[in-house]
């Protein structure tokens, strides 16, 4: 399993690139991945935690979008503010730290809007496919499986050297090409395969031996073969997820198609990687709402649309969605209080569950039905006195995590609603009469015009509350249905709290 030789085309695209690539500004995704990579991929759980500051501290964006992330829920479970990225890393964890570097930095191109679609769209597949890997990744632990997101992910390297480099050469690429025929195009234009182009360009770095063996090219008949390599697990992994992805890319979206592709991928996969139909469909779930959250965390437009139709059909099960429900049926209010209700219910009949995941979808459903900019639940842990964020979700979520206490001692506005322990609702927060009683540090962000405030009462005590806003004035109103649902989830917060251990 090697790189064929190369053509002399093949050979002269391959030296045009290198010299491109010391003379262009170029983006993290594509500039900085493989160097930071370099640095990284020799040290492994040996690696000393300036080495590690040092090499991703290159990149400030990088840096930043690492902070924010260890302060998220999933990292950061104390609450307690991470502020520097060697506090950063230590939260992460060395083990994580790679994979979480890999994926913020092909988040990069979607958040600048003047790359091109194209460059767009490359990188959100190649963080699919990734992520893809991962979640199939976690059925089959092995050692070193952060790597496992870091292979994947770079086979679409040479994909996106072309998008920057050699749109001109390409040219427009037909619509109705199969995955091999749209790679004999990429060879006859510019002498060698993306995946080709992407091994060779990254082979003269010190990458290590698996990643470097993910970026060639090997198919579904040397299956065996890669079972007695030490990395076979994770190369079938990452040929599998590239495949996949490569069905999320095709033009033809009905699902019936797309779901006979997947249970004919699941069952040449089927024996190596113990996987079927009905674990794809829970895969790419798990990589939608992972997109989801990129979104709302980093503030992205939205990943792109036909990638999010292909796997939405899946999920809803071959032939059930077409793309005119996908894109003019928007849930309502009540419908996704339904199914958020539905979900939470079902949630805590299970023992794969924990009070944080409750919490986290209870958000999500409150935020997603009302439509809100910001919804936040804080929570009070026994002894402390202060109502501390359990969850957050929107524009302003990092800055809520780091900063939104409530004291019932305190004399904010907050404070002082809590304490009434009645359902608040304030239509107009930029009102002078309200906004001189705020806390200073939520002055400092964009101003609400609609705020709500929800305590979670458990007999007389309180226990927490649901913060909601809305950017325009009077842009709230509670009916007596929405009311009955926003009840029902308060009662659910409670519920999770007595089943489970709730997270501090």
């Amino acid at each position: 399993m090697s790189a064929p030789k190369l053509t002399p085309q093949g050979q002269k695209t391959v030296h045009q690139i290198l010299e491109l690539l010391k003379t262009s500004e170029f983006v993290p995704a594509i500039s900085q991945i493989l160097e930071i990579i370099q640095d990284l991929s020799s040290k492994n759980q040996t690696a000393q935690i300036q080495e590690l500051v040092d090499a991703i501290s290159k990149d400030l964006g990088l840096t930043s979008k690492i902070i924010i992330a260890a302060n998220t829920i999933h990292f950061n479970h104390t609450g307690q503010r991470i502020q520097t990225i060697t506090e950063a890393i230590h939260q992460v964890g060395l083990s994580e730290i790679r994979s979480l570097v890999v994926t913020l930095l092909f988040l990069a191109p979607l958040q600048d809007p003047l790359r091109s679609e194209e460059i767009r769209n490359v990188s959100s597949i190649a963080l699919i496919s990734g992520l893809i890997a991962q979640k199939t990744e976690l059925l089959h632990p092995v050692e070193s499986s952060e790597e496992t997101l870091i292979c994947s992910t770079l086979r679409y390297y040479g994909r996106l050297l072309i998008t920057n480099f050699l749109s001109e050469e390409i040219g427009s690429i037909p619509l109705d090409l199969t995955s091999q025929e749209k790679e004999q195009f990429y060879f006859q234009k510019i002498g060698l395969t993306p995946i080709e182009l992407g091994y060779h360009i990254a082979s003269s770095l010190n990458l290590s031996s698996k990643i470097l063996k993910s970026m060639e090219l090997f198919h579904e008949n040397t299956i065996p073969a890669l079972l007695k390599d030490p990395d076979g697990m994770s190369l079938i992994t990452s040929s599998f997820s590239m495949s996949l992805c490569d069905i999320l890319e095709s033009k033809n979206i009905n699902p019936e198609i797309v779901g006979e592709k997947i249970k004919s991928l699941a069952s040449s996969y089927s024996t190596v990687l113990k996987i079927d139909y009905k674990t794809i469909m829970e895969i790419l779930e798990n990589v939608q709402q992972e997109l989801e959250s990129f979104q709302t965390l980093y503030h992205l437009p939205p990943f792109h649309t036909d990638f999010i139709d292909r796997m939405t059909c899946v999920n809803n099960g071959s032939g059930t969605t077409s793309l005119q429900y996908i894109h003019h049926k928007t849930p309502s209010t009540t419908d996704t209080f339904i199914l958020g209700l539905q979900e939470i219910t079902e949630m805590l009949t299970s023992d794969k569950t924990s009070a944080a995941t409750i919490f986290q979808k209870i958000v999500r459903t409150v935020f997603e039905a009302l439509r809100l900019r910001n919804c936040v639940l804080l929570m009070r842990a026994e002894n402390d006195p202060l109502f501390r964020v359990n969850e957050a979700l929107g524009q302003n979520a990092f800055e809520f995590r780091s900063e939104f206490k409530i004291n019932l001692e305190g004399k904010d506005l907050f404070s002082a609603c809590l304490i009434r322990s009645d359902d608040v609702l304030l239509q107009n927060l930029t009102d002078t009469k309200i906004y001189q009683h705020l806390p200073l540090w939520y002055k400092s962000i964009e101003s609400a015009g609609t705020v709500f405030l929800l305590p979670i009462k458990d007999h007389d005590q309180i226990i927490g509350l649901i913060y909601g806003d809305k950017a325009e004035i009077g842009s709230l109103s509670f009916s007596p249905e929405v009311l009955r649902n926003l009840k029902a989830l308060r009662n659910q917060i409670r519920i999770a709290r007595k089943l489970f251990s709730t997270p501090h």
